[in-house]
């Protein structure tokens, strides 16, 4: 569908389970996959484990592929992770850090009234979101928005970790995201 024209942008939100440094055992989550010396896995992994990095290097690979294609075809594109994801510092996105073309920010969902930061961030294309991201400033452990100290993604609730509880962009970020997109597009 990209390669016929009949795609405006794309937004990649890479799976990021696998590529998580919040994945750390010892109680506070499952096992790490990967650590910066071993990027495409840790050796030993278990079975299971070994196949939940390979579908983590499968959909990186992938969502680098389409992301550089539409470098290509200048076709408007962002992808999102954590900024502490390890996919940052996998050798095809750092590479697509370098592109002339592609940019970056981060946002803090706390700015948006989540009582966590988790901080997000954006690598994009032929598309400026910068204005779309809000960034902490805190102070003293203080939410610079709510003046609370953000609450740690660590643990579970209710058998499910917080990290995925916190997944899904809060709705005041994804009607500006789609307001500055919408707007862009209509420019072109």
């Amino acid at each position: 569908l990209i390669k016929r024209g009949r795609v405006l942008m794309v937004w990649i939100g890479t799976p990021r389970s696998s590529w998580s440094r919040a994945r750390r055992g010892g109680g506070y989550g499952p096992p790490p996959l990967r650590d910066n010396t071993f990027i495409w896995g840790l050796p030993d992994l278990s079975e299971s484990d070994a196949h939940k990095a390979h579908v983590g290097n499968v959909l990186l690979k992938f969502s680098a592929a389409v992301f550089r294609l539409c470098i290509q075809l200048r076709i408007p594109v962002v992808l999102e992770n954590p900024l502490t994801s390890m996919l940052w510092v996998s050798p095809p996105i750092r590479h697509l850090l370098q592109h002339r073309h592609v940019m970056h920010e981060y946002t803090d969902f706390c700015q948006e009234g989540c009582p966590y930061r988790k901080r997000t961030q954006l690598m994009f294309a032929f598309l400026d979101v910068r204005q779309c991201c809000r960034q902490c400033h805190s102070k003293r452990g203080a939410c610079s928005f709510t003046g609370r100290p953000h609450e740690q993604l660590v643990g579970t609730q209710g058998g499910v970790f917080l990290t995925k509880l916190a997944e899904p962009y809060p709705p005041s970020l994804c009607k500006r995201l789609a307001s500055s997109i919408g707007f862009s597009l209509c420019a072109t």
